[in-house]
Protein backbone atom coordinates (compact mmCIF):
# COMPACT_ATOMS: atom_id res chain seq x y z
CA UNK A 1 0.00 0.00 0.00
CA UNK A 2 1.38 3.11 -0.72
CA UNK A 3 0.93 5.98 1.87
CA UNK A 4 2.20 9.72 2.09
CA UNK A 5 3.38 11.61 5.69
CA UNK A 6 1.86 14.87 5.92
CA UNK A 7 3.59 17.83 7.69
CA UNK A 8 1.72 17.13 11.05
CA UNK A 9 2.57 13.52 11.32
CA UNK A 10 -0.48 11.83 9.69
CA UNK A 11 -0.19 8.97 7.39
CA UNK A 12 -2.66 9.20 4.59
CA UNK A 13 -3.28 6.37 1.96
CA UNK A 14 -6.11 3.98 1.05
CA UNK A 15 -6.81 3.70 4.80
CA UNK A 16 -6.19 7.24 6.02
CA UNK A 17 -3.99 6.54 9.24
CA UNK A 18 -3.55 8.94 11.95
CA UNK A 19 -0.89 9.60 14.50
CA UNK A 20 -1.48 8.82 17.66
CA UNK A 21 1.88 9.01 19.61
CA UNK A 22 4.97 7.06 20.25
CA UNK A 23 6.36 4.80 23.14
CA UNK A 24 9.97 4.50 23.24
CA UNK A 25 11.47 1.29 24.55
CA UNK A 26 15.09 1.88 26.31
CA UNK A 27 14.83 -1.32 27.87
CA UNK A 28 13.06 -4.47 27.08
CA UNK A 29 9.26 -4.47 27.96
CA UNK A 30 5.45 -5.21 26.45
CA UNK A 31 3.70 -3.44 24.06
CA UNK A 32 -0.21 -4.25 24.09
CA UNK A 33 -2.88 -3.49 21.57
CA UNK A 34 -4.96 -2.36 23.58
CA UNK A 35 -3.01 -0.14 25.59
CA UNK A 36 -0.69 0.82 23.33
CA UNK A 37 0.11 3.91 24.62
CA UNK A 38 0.11 3.51 28.36
CA UNK A 39 -3.68 5.81 27.68
CA UNK A 40 -5.77 2.69 27.34
CA UNK A 41 -7.58 1.52 24.18
CA UNK A 42 -7.06 4.35 21.38
CA UNK A 43 -8.51 1.92 18.65
CA UNK A 44 -5.04 1.30 17.42
CA UNK A 45 -5.10 0.84 13.22
CA UNK A 46 -1.54 0.48 12.34
CA UNK A 47 2.05 1.10 13.81
CA UNK A 48 5.64 1.73 12.60
CA UNK A 49 8.22 -0.14 14.48
CA UNK A 50 11.69 1.30 14.03
CA UNK A 51 14.76 -0.51 16.16
CA UNK A 52 18.56 -1.01 16.14
CA UNK A 53 20.53 -3.33 17.52
CA UNK A 54 22.52 -3.39 20.55
CA UNK A 55 26.84 -1.32 19.43
CA UNK A 56 29.75 -3.88 20.00
CA UNK A 57 32.36 -3.27 22.59
CA UNK A 58 35.73 -2.24 21.52
CA UNK A 59 39.03 -4.93 21.63
CA UNK A 60 42.00 -4.09 23.34
CA UNK A 61 45.51 -4.73 22.73
CA UNK A 62 48.47 -5.33 25.49
CA UNK A 63 51.01 -2.39 23.89
CA UNK A 64 50.40 1.13 23.34
CA UNK A 65 51.57 0.40 19.78
CA UNK A 66 48.76 -1.81 18.92
CA UNK A 67 45.48 -1.03 18.89
CA UNK A 68 42.36 -2.96 19.39
CA UNK A 69 39.55 -2.97 16.97
CA UNK A 70 36.50 -0.76 17.72
CA UNK A 71 33.29 -2.26 17.68
CA UNK A 72 30.73 -2.71 15.36
CA UNK A 73 27.30 -0.78 14.97
CA UNK A 74 23.65 -2.54 15.70
CA UNK A 75 21.87 -3.05 12.28
CA UNK A 76 18.77 -0.72 11.67
CA UNK A 77 14.91 -2.54 11.03
CA UNK A 78 11.85 -0.65 10.73
CA UNK A 79 8.41 -1.97 9.18
CA UNK A 80 4.51 -0.29 9.19
CA UNK A 81 2.24 -2.94 10.43
CA UNK A 82 -1.60 -2.99 9.58
CA UNK A 83 -2.38 -6.26 10.08
CA UNK A 84 -3.64 -5.54 13.72
CA UNK A 85 -6.00 -8.08 14.05
CA UNK A 86 -3.06 -10.82 13.02
CA UNK A 87 -0.38 -9.36 15.63
CA UNK A 88 -0.85 -11.25 19.68
CA UNK A 89 -2.04 -9.03 22.31
CA UNK A 90 0.56 -9.00 24.36
CA UNK A 91 4.05 -8.53 22.19
CA UNK A 92 6.89 -9.19 23.79
CA UNK A 93 9.82 -6.31 22.77
CA UNK A 94 13.51 -6.89 23.51
CA UNK A 95 16.11 -4.20 23.82
CA UNK A 96 19.62 -5.52 22.59
CA UNK A 97 21.88 -4.81 24.94
CA UNK A 98 25.51 -3.09 23.98
CA UNK A 99 28.70 -5.20 24.50
CA UNK A 100 30.07 -5.21 27.56
CA UNK A 101 34.17 -3.91 28.16
CA UNK A 102 37.33 -6.09 27.69
CA UNK A 103 40.66 -5.83 28.53
CA UNK A 104 41.25 -8.76 25.52
CA UNK A 105 41.95 -8.72 21.93
CA UNK A 106 38.24 -10.34 21.88
CA UNK A 107 35.55 -8.13 21.83
CA UNK A 108 31.68 -8.54 22.77
CA UNK A 109 29.13 -8.41 20.42
CA UNK A 110 25.79 -6.43 20.79
CA UNK A 111 22.42 -7.97 21.48
CA UNK A 112 19.57 -8.42 19.05
CA UNK A 113 16.61 -6.46 19.38
CA UNK A 114 13.35 -7.40 18.28
CA UNK A 115 9.56 -6.85 18.24
CA UNK A 116 8.32 -10.43 18.71
CA UNK A 117 9.81 -11.52 15.79
CA UNK A 118 8.16 -8.99 13.13
CA UNK A 119 10.66 -7.07 13.65
CA UNK A 120 14.49 -7.81 14.08
CA UNK A 121 17.45 -5.84 14.22
CA UNK A 122 20.93 -7.48 14.62
CA UNK A 123 23.53 -6.51 17.00
CA UNK A 124 27.48 -5.72 16.04
CA UNK A 125 29.75 -8.36 15.99
CA UNK A 126 33.39 -9.41 17.14
CA UNK A 127 35.30 -10.31 13.65
CA UNK A 128 37.74 -12.82 15.75
CA UNK A 129 40.74 -10.90 14.59
CA UNK A 130 42.41 -7.32 15.20
CA UNK A 131 40.65 -6.10 11.95
CA UNK A 132 37.80 -3.84 12.87
CA UNK A 133 34.52 -5.97 14.64
CA UNK A 134 31.65 -5.99 11.71
CA UNK A 135 27.99 -4.14 12.08
CA UNK A 136 24.91 -6.21 12.47
CA UNK A 137 24.21 -8.69 9.30
CA UNK A 138 21.06 -8.11 9.04
CA UNK A 139 17.57 -8.63 10.73
CA UNK A 140 13.76 -8.30 9.55
CA UNK A 141 11.63 -5.82 8.36
CA UNK A 142 10.42 -3.79 5.74
CA UNK A 143 13.59 -1.96 5.39
CA UNK A 144 16.89 -3.51 6.68
CA UNK A 145 19.96 -1.64 6.93
CA UNK A 146 23.12 -3.51 8.43
CA UNK A 147 25.37 -1.60 11.03
CA UNK A 148 28.58 -0.47 10.39
CA UNK A 149 31.97 -1.70 11.10
CA UNK A 150 34.10 -0.35 13.69
CA UNK A 151 37.81 1.22 12.91
CA UNK A 152 40.50 -1.73 12.15
CA UNK A 153 43.03 -2.49 14.93
CA UNK A 154 46.73 -3.49 14.18
CA UNK A 155 49.08 -5.19 15.55
CA UNK A 156 51.88 -2.99 14.08
CA UNK A 157 52.50 0.51 14.76
CA UNK A 158 49.02 2.24 13.51
CA UNK A 159 48.62 6.22 13.98
CA UNK A 160 44.62 6.39 13.45
CA UNK A 161 42.31 5.76 16.44
CA UNK A 162 40.25 2.49 16.27
CA UNK A 163 36.86 4.02 16.62
CA UNK A 164 33.82 2.17 17.18
CA UNK A 165 31.03 3.06 14.65
CA UNK A 166 27.97 5.32 14.81
CA UNK A 167 24.44 5.20 14.28
CA UNK A 168 21.67 7.54 13.20
CA UNK A 169 21.29 7.76 16.98
CA UNK A 170 24.79 8.57 17.95
CA UNK A 171 28.50 8.76 17.75
CA UNK A 172 30.48 5.06 18.56
CA UNK A 173 33.12 5.48 21.10
CA UNK A 174 36.86 6.78 20.15
CA UNK A 175 39.87 5.09 20.36
CA UNK A 176 43.08 6.75 21.77
CA UNK A 177 46.24 7.26 19.35
CA UNK A 178 49.26 5.77 18.75
CA UNK A 179 51.80 5.78 22.23
CA UNK A 180 48.78 6.55 24.64
CA UNK A 181 48.51 3.88 27.15
CA UNK A 182 44.32 4.55 27.06
CA UNK A 183 41.08 3.07 27.78
CA UNK A 184 38.83 3.00 24.83
CA UNK A 185 35.84 5.82 24.96
CA UNK A 186 32.36 4.17 25.20
CA UNK A 187 29.87 4.69 22.41
CA UNK A 188 27.53 7.79 22.96
CA UNK A 189 24.06 6.75 21.07
CA UNK A 190 21.78 3.88 20.78
CA UNK A 191 23.33 0.80 18.88
CA UNK A 192 26.99 2.81 18.47
CA UNK A 193 29.85 0.39 18.89
CA UNK A 194 32.61 1.28 21.72
CA UNK A 195 36.47 2.60 20.85
CA UNK A 196 39.25 0.03 20.68
CA UNK A 197 41.66 -0.02 23.41
CA UNK A 198 45.79 0.24 23.85
CA UNK A 199 48.18 -0.76 26.66
CA UNK A 200 45.92 -3.48 28.01
CA UNK A 201 43.23 -1.35 29.10
CA UNK A 202 39.62 -1.78 29.31
CA UNK A 203 37.53 -0.86 25.76
CA UNK A 204 34.71 1.07 25.48
CA UNK A 205 31.39 -0.44 25.75
CA UNK A 206 29.05 -0.77 23.15
CA UNK A 207 25.68 1.34 23.24
CA UNK A 208 22.21 -0.30 24.10
CA UNK A 209 19.93 -0.57 21.12
CA UNK A 210 16.41 1.15 21.14
CA UNK A 211 12.69 0.45 19.77
CA UNK A 212 10.61 2.89 18.87
CA UNK A 213 6.76 2.20 18.25
CA UNK A 214 4.67 5.05 16.39
CA UNK A 215 0.80 4.08 16.64
CA UNK A 216 -1.80 5.21 14.55
CA UNK A 217 -5.64 5.33 14.58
Amino acid sequence: MSVTISGDGAITGARGFRYAGTRYYTSSGTFLKADPLGTGDIGLRAIRVRMVGGGGSGASRSSSSESGSGGGAGSYAESFITDIAAMSASVTVTRGAGGASTTTTTANAGGQSSFDVLVVADGGRFTGSTSGNLGGAGGTGDLVIPGANGGSGSAVNNNAPANGASTMFGGGGSGPRTGESASGGGATGHGSGGGGARGGNASGVGANGIIIVDCYV
